[in-house]
């Protein structure tokens, strides 16, 4: 099972959690892609180490340069977790209140667009590496294994990571493979399974 991991840094790991939570899935990063794809409940929280506030920036950065987490894309943190100021839930009412029912005017959204578009933006020309996308896909689509027929060798040694690619590498029809999956049945020299065959013991 191939596992996504993410590093970070907080003197209040609580306040940080429940930002990831309830505002993960609007932000534009990779772990809010994860958030948005998964879901919460495929994500689980770990405390690896506990330090003084001083070093705590140098601790993050040995951990992404050690791991080079997936769903973390840069290797350096760029945000010293010691000056990030938390908000109180009475102040965000506040301010939500007071901001309830504004809207935009089509100069200030156009100044936005522009403060934000081409090089300023911070994932301009970046895009999740390829092995994490195949990974990506292998965990979100059903696998297909498929297996010669005279030696059960696995076909290019990987499974395909969807029917949908499964079809468009072989000479079979979605249909047909939808009834010969899983049954054992060979079709043109092979059988398809959504797991790996278990070797048997001589």
């Amino acid at each position: 099972m191939k596992i996504f991991t993410y590093f970070g840094s907080s003197t209040n790991i609580g306040q940080r959690i429940k930002y990831h939570y309830y505002n993960g899935s609007k932000l534009n990063n990779f772990l809010a892609r994860f958030i948005q794809i998964f879901g919460w409940s495929c994500f689980s929280v770990t405390l690896i180490e506990k330090c003084n506030s001083n070093i705590l920036q140098i601790r993050e950065d040995y951990y992404l340069n050690k791991f080079k987490p997936l769903l973390n894309f840069m290797t350096k943190s760029y945000v010293d977790a010691r000056k990030i100021k938390g908000v109180s839930i009475i102040t965000k009412y506040k301010i939500s209140k007071a901001l309830l029912g504004r809207k935009h005017s089509l100069d200030s959204k156009l100044k936005m667009s522009l403060s934000k578009s081409g090089f300023k933006n911070y994932y301009y020309k970046k895009r999740l590496a390829s092995k994490t996308l195949e990974a990506a896909r292998l965990v979100k689509g059903k696998a297909i294994y498929v297996y010669s027929v005279n030696n059960l060798t696995l076909y290019n040694n990987s499974p395909f990571p969807s029917m949908r690619e499964t079809v468009k590498q072989l000479p079979i029809s979605f249909s047909t493979l939808k009834s010969k999956v899983e049954t054992g049945i060979s079709f043109k020299g092979y059988i398809y399974y959504t797991s790996p065959l278990k070797k048997t013991k001589n």
